[in-house]
């Protein structure tokens, strides 16, 4: 039996022959449905579909973008490189369906016009990766900033526009394909302003906290590219660091070095290693968020209590963090409440959700202690 974060969701489980029927009649009562785990959602498929009819189009269109959804859950949510996640292309992608929501949809005589979001069914899916013996994660991160940084002989640039380096993390896919979530700066004359490039390229924690505070972010990665003229051929070098949320130094996360020898593609080089950063990060968050089937070891957190409003207020919030599976009151005093926490992560990434919304976690002997968030 699986043991984990689960929910209960409206059922239509529908067959690859039924599936057009079942929308038919489950699409009108989702209208205002969301998908109670987001991990499991995927938002805004566009579809554009012709056939020799409409309901063949029709069919074919919700059939494709049933498998390109099934493809994206796949690689959000699963580490990379398992041999058996190969299985699961030979399953009927519409058996893990919990709904389809129909946003807009046009239906003419041989094309088929619409977009739709699908909420796959948490607890089938589930089964089917632990069946699988595969490992998966499905904790979404707080935001990280992305502070591209470029520098040559002409100078430090981080505002720039139509920077080459700059431009190729300003252009980053928006959609929720992955667990871990970017966010970055639009550049303007305030912010270059309170946020000097030279400063960023020197990494001054002070700068890099208010880089945060502005992103509404909770970690920092500086990415930093260049040219090095020292030896006898140039050099491309890049590089990308990450830092907390009060702009400390956490880890290296790439670096590259290229000479630049008359072959070195420059765009293709950032590209590549875009992707190698993004690959590296976010294999790291989902190791250390895992899905575990064990029961979990629970945490105990300390919340500050002046009136009950404000215990109700601030187990609310806790509840509502998706890291928190299950929340139950260990004890109430009227100075403080003690509560125990079973999470579907790790105890960092708690502490990273808590920061973005407006606390701490610190440790405290046995227990974490709730704090407002003054810096």
């Amino acid at each position: 039996m699986e043991r984990g974060r689960t929910g209960v969701f409206p059922i239509m489980r529908c067959n690859s022959i039924f599936l057009a029927i079942c929308l038919a009649l489950s699409t009108s009562l989702v209208q205002a449905e969301t998908c109670t785990s987001p991990a499991f959602a995927v938002n805004g498929l566009q579809l554009d579909t012709t056939a020799v009819d409409g309901t063949l189009a029709r069919k074919k269109a919700l059939s494709q973008a049933t498998a390109d959804a099934f493809a994206i859950i796949k690689r959000r949510l699963l580490l990379p490189t398992q041999p058996t996640a190969d299985q699961l292309d030979e399953l009927a992608f519409a058996d893990f369906i919990d709904f389809i929501h129909i946003e807009s949809e046009t239906a003419l005589a041989q094309r088929y016009i619409a977009e739709i979001d699908i909420c796959f069914d948490p607890v089938r899916l589930r089964d089917q990766f632990i069946k699988s013996g595969l490992l998966w994660s499905e904790l979404f991160s707080s935001p990280v900033l992305l502070l591209p940084v470029w520098q040559d002989p002409s100078g430090i640039r981080v505002w720039t526009r139509n920077v080459a380096w700059l431009d190729v993390w300003r252009q980053m896919d928006a959609q929720d394909d992955q667990l871990l979530r970017f966010t970055i700066l639009t550049p303007d004359l305030a912010l270059e302003r309170r946020l000097p490039p030279e400063r960023i390229r020197n990494y001054d924690s002070s700068i890099l906290a208010l880089s945060a505070a502005a992103a509404g972010a909770q970690q920092i990665a500086v990415l930093f590219a260049g040219l090095e003229y020292t030896g006898d051929v140039p050099k491309l070098i890049m590089k990308a660091d990450l830092f907390d949320v009060d702009g400390k130094f956490l880890s290296e996360i790439n670096a590259v070095e290229t000479d630049m020898n008359g072959r070195t593609n420059m765009p293709e080089a950032f590209s590549y290693f875009r992707e190698d950063f993004i690959t590296t990060l976010s294999g790291i968050w989902q190791e250390k968020n895992l899905y575990t089937l064990e029961d979990r070891a629970d945490i105990h957190v300390e919340l500050p209590v002046s009136n009950l409003q404000s215990w109700y207020r601030l187990r609310t919030l806790l509840s509502e963090l998706p890291i928190v599976q299950s929340l139950s009151v260990v004890k109430l005093t009227s100075s403080s409440g003690l509560l125990k926490l079973s999470l579907s992560g790790s105890v960092e990434a708690l502490q990273m959700a808590v920061r973005s919304i407006g606390y701490r976690l610190e440790v405290a002997g046995a227990v974490y202690q709730l704090k407002l968030d003054t810096s």
